[in-house]
C-alpha cells in the first residue's frame, strides 16, 4: 500500500522580511512648542507576501514600545497583526451609474483583517 501527500504546488513569488528599529531623542514638538524628553523606540517588525496568479497573501506581524523619561508623557507598548487576500477566482462585476454614462469594472474579492493592542 502506498500513501500519497496531495500538496498544492505553491507558485509565484515569496518575499519575507524582517527589521529592527531603534530611534532616540531629547525632545519633543506640540504645539510649537520644545518640550524637553529624552525617549527611545524600539520595535521588531516581520512581514512577507505571496503572489500567484490566482491570489496576493499579504501579512505583518510587529510589536515595539515608546518609553519617555518626562513623567507627563505616558509610555506605550503595542503590537500588531494585519493580513489581507485578494482573491482573483471570484471576481465580481461592480456596475456605477453616473448622469453620462452607465459603466462596469471587474473587480477582485478582498479579505482583509487588522487588529492592534496598545498598553
Amino acid at each position: 500500500m502506498a500513501f500519497h501527500l496531495k500538496r498544492r504546488a505553491i507558485f509565484g513569488k515569496r518575499h519575507g522580511y524582517s527589521g529592527f528599529l531603534f530611534s532616540a531623542g531629547n525632545f519633543h514638538i506640540k504645539d510649537d512648542v520644545l518640550i524637553p524628553d529624552v525617549w527611545l523606540e524600539t520595535e521588531c517588525k516581520l512581514k512577507g507576501e505571496q503572489l500567484s496568479d490566482d491570489q496576493t497573501l499579504k501579512w505583518s506581524f510587529r510589536f515595539g514600545s515608546k518609553l519617555h523619561q518626562n513623567p507627563e508623557i505616558a509610555d506605550s507598548f503595542y503590537i500588531g497583526i494585519k493580513r489581507d487576500i485578494v482573491n482573483f477566482n471570484h471576481m465580481e462585476v461592480f456596475s456605477s451609474t453616473t448622469a453620462d454614462s452607465n459603466t462596469s469594472s471587474i473587480g477582485a474579492k478582498k479579505i482583509g483583517t487588522e487588529c492592534g493592542i496598545c498598553f
